[in-house]
């Protein structure tokens, strides 16, 4: 890939890496917060017997699901970052061939061609 569409791909994931890192430092603060909630109500309210006092465990999970979505992001972004260092970026991990460049601006951190993606497979 040429180095000039290598730079582009470089600043567009550097960019997307630090916007996932604000998402997942605001996610994590939330999280805090909804746990510390969690932890107030839990101890002031012993009128419910059982189940969630404070009605906050599906918003803590739900929380934490997006955590996890948001650490994996920022993973593949990782892993295309590198893939430009290695000089393989560009490259489908299950055929071999070159990604489309419209792919690519579209899914800076794809790591599969479309057909490789269309037949189900994973990177």
């Amino acid at each position: 890939m040429a180095a000039r569409t290598d730079e582009k791909h470089r600043r567009r994931l550097r960019q997307e890496r630090g916007e996932l890192e604000g998402i997942l430092e605001a996610l994590q603060g939330q999280l805090r917060s909804l746990v510390d909630e969690g932890r107030e109500v839990a101890e002031s309210d012993f009128s419910e017997e059982g189940g969630d006092p404070d009605g906050g465990v599906v918003e803590r999970d739900r929380v934490r699901a997006r955590i996890a979505d948001t650490e994996e992001h920022l993973r593949q972004v990782a892993l295309a970052e590198q893939a430009i260092e290695d000089g393989t970026y560009g490259t489908c991990h299950v055929c071999g061939t070159q990604v489309p460049e419209e792919r690519l601006e579209a899914l800076p951190w794809t790591t599969l061609c479309v057909q490789c993606k269309a037949a189900g497979h994973t990177a």
